[in-house]
Formats: structure tokens, C-alpha cells, sequence
């Protein structure tokens, strides 16, 4: 459970994913979690004109004890039948969970059906919305060590399972069994699905879809990034209300044009979104302000070494972070690593192997590069602005 695991006590984006298949059925009472589960399931179903989730305190009672175990790994398949489970780890946000399970949609394919194309395993996605399961029911547990990389931190563990199953058969296209169950959601014509019913059952948490008659093996996890506009603050600069700016490279520009912390506005300089790279664990920054022209984060080379020497003087911007042409560029690739309750560091591709993480920075004449963001030894320390949140942007 990598990124998405990360999310879970920062707010939510990147989750880990997984599908297998199992049983049963029923129906219980609720807690808040649950509810705002079963409303996300069912209204991502209602796009695709599939009926409403129904919540099933029996399937819960085991999905919670699963949840329990602290391990990310799929139910062993019981019995004749079998009900779809998901699997997510990171996000504390129960709706944030099923964002990124129906994220996959992006890689679905309507015209050819089935979870597994060309490597695109989608099967999170497709059983969030399959037509014939007709019930839901999640555990959620919080687990220490659930995530290796993050040491001996409690995060979010869901376990969600589905009855009856979806991804039934191959998942390999073409299958009718995916073009009856997953409709598109450009050629739905009925109304929306019918209001959601409560959730229910203890605390436990939930994700991973499944095949059924024909059980199939489940894909590993992989990490999914949040859903929609962030603004991203660090716990230095949050008493200051600062939040990250991606700027226009220019000399006009404020620092020439590279990121920095400004007072946090509703601008579309401030709002970020990650977007997800295939088949991996990083994804690219963009703002909705330079998403037009096509322009991502850069953590450029480091700006100074362990030893405190300026050593980027050949580097755009003197070593800033700024907004460059999106390109397939390991300074590009950012991932989330977990920092403390809360906050999370971004690291790049190109820079992981030398421990560095992104710092925002004061502005000011004797604060590093005059106070732009850029790439510096990773460090937790308070007082260091390298410890990053993300405030969803309303």
C-alpha cells in the first residue's frame, strides 16, 4: 500500500488497490463512515444507471475482521460462491477511497470490455459500479506497519466486499459479461439510481474488487493519487496561511518564475492536482492555472549539497522548483512519502536516490534562493518546510 496509503491521514489521494472474490449478504445499522461509503458507491453507480448498494451488516462482520488483521492481502476464497472485495490502504476519507477506485475508469475501455486491458487493470473501478451485485459491506482498521516505507505509522485499512460479485469470468476482453454489468456512462439514458440506503456495521475499512464463478488472481497494489484541486501548505507556513504557488517563468515573474509560498487565495496558481503516471507510483503536479498550457512541477537539481555548498548555480532558476512543459522527465515524477500524522513529504523520481524532498520557503532576501521552493535534504525536523498537507479546494 504505497501512496494511497499516505493519503490516509493527510486527506485522502493515493490509495492502494487490489480485486479477488467471496460471499454472503445482509443488512445492519450505521456510522458515519459507512454511510458516506455506501453514498460514494452509489453514486458513482448512478452514472452508469446500475442500481443502488445496499448495506449488509453480515458481509461487514467479516470484512471488519479482516480489517483487523492489518495485512493487505485479499480473503482466501471460500465455498461455492464469492463475493468481489476491494482493498485500500492511506486515505481516512471513505469517499476518497472509492474516488480512487473509480479513477481506473480513465483506463477502461467501453468499446472493449473487461477489467484487464492491455495491462490496465481496472477491476477496483469496474466493481464499483457492476449491475448484478446488489450489496456492500466495508471494515476499517487503523494499522501500524501496514505500509513498510512508513515505518511503524497507523494508516487507514478498507476492506470492502461486494455480493453478488463482480468481474465475473475472464477479465480479459472481449467479455459480454463487463458490456451487461458496466455500462457507459455517455449512453446512460435512465435516471439516476435510487436514493442510497445507510450504511451500517463496526469500524473497519474497505477496498478490492473480485471475479466470481470464475475466480481470478488479484493484481498487485498499486498507488492512487487524490481526485480533484488541492491546495498544498506546510506545517511551517500554516500559521501564515502561505500555500504553494506555481508561477510563470518569466522575468516579470515573481523569483523569475519559480514556485514559491504566497498568502493562500482562491486562485488557480494555488490549486494543484495530481495527476496519476501509468503503470506507477508517481504522478505529475499541475495547477488549473498552467494546466491550458500544459505546465507541471519541476524539483530541479538540488540547490545546495549535505555540506551546505550551493552546488546549482547551472540550473534553471539558480535550483527553484517551477512549472516546465510536462515531459516524461524523472524531475517530474513526484510521489508522497509519509512524514508524520498529517503531512507527507514530495520527493521526485530524479532526486529519491539523494534523499531529497521539496521545501517551501519563506520569501525574503536572506531565505534560500529568496525564497522559492526547491529540492533539499529530506528532513522532518519543525522549522523545516518540508512537511506538506493537502486543503481540498471547495
Amino acid at each position: 500500500m504505497g501512496v494511497s496509503a499516505m493519503i490516509a491521514k493527510l486527506l485522502g489521494p493515493l490509495f492502494v488497490l487490489a480485486f479477488l472474490g467471496f460471499s454472503a449478504s445482509g443488512l445492519a445499522q450505521k456510522e458515519p463512515w459507512q454511510q458516506e461509503i455506501l453514498d460514494a458507491h452509489n453514486a458513482y453507480r448512478s452514472k452508469h444507471c446500475t442500481p443502488p448498494l445496499t448495506w449488509s451488516p453480515e458481509v461487514a462482520a467479516g470484512a471488519q475482521q479482516w480489517a483487523d488483521r492489518c495485512v493487505f492481502e485479499h480473503t482466501p476464497q471460500q465455498g461455492p460462491s464469492y463475493f468481489g472485495e476491494n482493498l485500500g490502504g492511506g486515505n481516512e476519507k471513505a469517499a476518497k477511497v472509492v474516488d480512487g477506485w473509480y479513477a481506473e475508469i480513465k483506463q477502461y475501455d467501453f468499446s472493449n470490455p473487461g477489467y484487464d486491458i492491455g495491462g490496465n487493470v481496472t477491476g477496483h473501478f469496474t466493481q464499483v459500479v457492476w449491475k448484478d451485485t446488489t450489496q456492500l459491506a466495508c471494515g476499517l482498521a487503523m494499522c501500524p506497519g501496514l505500509i513498510p516505507d512508513w515505518g511503524d505509522t497507523p494508516v487507514p485499512f478498507w476492506v470492502c466486499r461486494y455480493s453478488p460479485p463482480g468481474n465475473m469470468g475472464s477479465g480479459v476482453p472481449p467479455n459480454p459479461e463487463y458490456q451487461q454489468n458496466v455500462p457507459d456512462p455517455t449512453k446512460c439514458k435512465s435516471a439516476a439510481a435510487p436514493a442510497p440506503e445507510p450504511a451500517a456495521p463496526p469500524e473497519a475499512v474497505a477496498e478490492a474488487p473480485a471475479p466470481k464463478a470464475t475466480p481470478q488472481e488479484a493484481p498487485a497494489p498499486e498507488a492512487t493519487a487524490p481526485v480533484g484541486y488541492f491546495q498544498l501548505q506546510t506545517e511551517f507556513l500554516e500559521p501564515e496561511n502561505k500555500c504553494l504557488e506555481g508561477n510563470h517563468v518569466a522575468q516579470g515573474s515573481p523569483l523569475g518564475g519559480a514556485a514559491f509560498m504566497d498568502t493562500c487565495q482562491n486562485v488557480s496558481g494555488q490549486m494543484w492536482e495530481m495527476v496519476p503516471i501509468e503503470n506507477s507510483e508517481y504522478f505529475k503536479l499541475q495547477t488549473e492555472f498552467g494546466k491550458s498550457e500544459n505546465k507541471c512541477l519541476e524539483g530541479n537539481q538540488i540547490a545546495f549539497d549535505d555540506e551546505g555548498n550551493l552546488i546549482a548555480q547551472g540550473a534553471p532558476l539558480g535550483g527553484a522548483a517551477f512549472m516546465d512543459t510536462c515531459r516524461d522527465v524523472s524531475g517530474q515524477m513526484w510521489k508522497m512519502v509519509p512524514a508524520k500524522p498529517g503531512y507527507f513529504q514530495l520527493q521526485t523520481a530524479f532526486l529519491e536516490s539523494k534523499n531529497k524532498c521539496l521545501e517551501g520557503n519563506q520569501i525574503a532576501q536572506d531565505s534560500l534562493l529568496g525564497g522559492a521552493a526547491f529540492m533539499n535534504t529530506c528532513s522532518v525536523s519543525a522549522g523545516i518546510g518540508q512537511m506538506w498537507k493537502m486543503v481540498p479546494v471547495e
